[in-house]
């Protein structure tokens, strides 16, 4: 009977001091899955948070390449509205520089044709007031020719007289 009372011993000690752990040990196991469940529900909601930011992230780097996109086609178009701008104001300024230069030499030759006419106009009026000086100075000397024939006659009809 000695097994008996072993198998009894050993029964009586596991269920005072195993039994209880065990009991311990199930409640742990239990509170660790209750733990567990509600980490793994949390953990579950951050991945559904992460996915859907990935999504807008991946969305917002779309809109931005699209954007980038419009922006570089919007530079090109400027750049090539800025060169044609560049190109005609180019052609007009030397259009206008081309036609003033014709215009100031027109001027430059007219007021030339203009000046050499003055000049000759100015040697023949200075001839004409030499010839009205030397007609003048002929003139008075033929008046005191004049007077001095004069008074020769007066004279003498003065002694034909006397």
């Amino acid at each position: 009977m000695e097994a008996m009372e072993a198998k009894e011993l050993l029964k009586k000690v596991i269920q005072e001091m195993v039994l209880p752990e065990l009991g311990a040990i199930r409640a742990e196991n239990a509170e660790i899955k209750a733990v567990l469940d509600v980490t793994n529900r949390r953990l579950s909601d951050l991945q559904v948070q992460m996915t859907d930011l990935s999504r807008r992230i991946d969305e917002t780097n779309k809109r931005i390449d699209e954007t980038n996109k419009r922006i570089d086609q919007v530079r090109i178009e400027l750049m090539e509205r800025i060169e044609s701008v560049r190109s005609e104001l180019t052609e007009k300024i030397e259009g206008v520089r081309a036609e003033l230069t014709e215009k100031i030499e027109n001027v430059r030759s007219e007021l030339t044709e203009r000046h050499d006419r003055l000049d000759l106009r100015m040697d023949q009026l200075g001839k004409d007031i030499v010839r009205r000086n030397e007609h003048e100075q002929i003139l008075r000397q033929y008046e005191h020719r004049i007077t001095s024939v004069e008074k020769a006659v007066e004279e003498i009809k003065r002694r034909v007289a006397a």
